[in-house]
């Protein structure tokens, strides 16, 4: 056997189909070329406007991701508002429990009251007018 004709041969002992051009399909069997051609724009016409339609539709995904990342940007911003009062309020929570503890007649120690010193430091530093 030559190499020509092992390279022609199918993996099961068979002749390879030789026909490596074009295939015919039952959409262009017995047309003519100029009805081939017909069928050929007729199809490019098809998927440019299945194109047009992806396009739109990815415009508009894009719209909704510009959308989502301003809503995004506009959430960040309101987070970082209640993180910053929160940081001003747990101060103040502390130094009232701290308060409540010793009103229920609990002794307040010197750690205790130096640490309520220092949060009422920390409340005049750091309050902002309201």
């Amino acid at each position: 056997m030559s190499d020509r004709d092992a390279l022609l041969r199918s993996p099961e002992g068979g002749r390879r189909n030789r026909n490596w051009g074009p295939q015919e399909t039952d959409q262009t069997r017995g047309l003519r070329t100029d009805q081939v051609l017909q069928v050929q724009r007729d199809i490019i016409q098809e998927q440019d406007r299945t194109l047009d339609l992806l396009g739109e539709s990815i415009g508009r995904i894009k719209e909704i991701g510009h959308a989502i990342g301003r809503e995004t940007d506009e959430q960040t911003v309101i987070i970082d508002d209640i993180t910053a009062g929160v940081g001003r309020i747990n101060p103040k929570i502390r130094a009232e429990r701290v308060v409540a503890k010793t009103d229920r007649g609990g002794c307040a120690t010197s750690a205790g009251l130096s640490n309520l010193w220092r949060i009422s430091r920390l409340q005049e530093r750091f309050s902002t007018p309201e």
